[in-house]
């Protein structure tokens, strides 16, 4: 999902867990859709447009949809699979199985 810097070792790298990349990458969409927003109100300040809702359409179309060829696309579709991927895993440690498969626990809840 994402490069990270491993704590561990000096230079080494790492790739990021999906539940610590996607809101990551949730920011910079974010991020772009303001940058796309502010650009749509300065549109109408320049008389680029009557009303800052064309102007933002406009740019939306071409700029922040999954079908085109963009790097806003590329993260659009990236963020969806890692939050496909952190929807269908589990955490780590939350859910234990003895091997007795007599308790199940979970967060420190059992069940027999």
């Amino acid at each position: 999902m994402g490069i990270r810097q491993d704590a561990t070792s000096g230079n080494a790298q790492k790739l990021s867990e999906a539940a610590a990349f996607t809101p990551k990458l949730s920011a910079y969409i974010k991020m772009g859709q303001l940058l796309v927003a502010e650009r749509a109100l300065l549109a109408v300040e320049i008389d680029e447009a009557d009303f800052p809702a064309y102007a933002l359409e406009e740019m939306q179309n071409r700029f922040m949809t999954k079908n085109s060829r963009s790097p806003i696309s590329w993260s659009l579709k990236l963020r969806a699979y890692g939050k496909a991927v952190k929807d269908n895993m589990t955490s780590l440690g939350y859910i234990m199985w003895p091997d007795d498969n007599e308790i199940l626990s979970y967060k420190k809840c059992a069940s027999r």
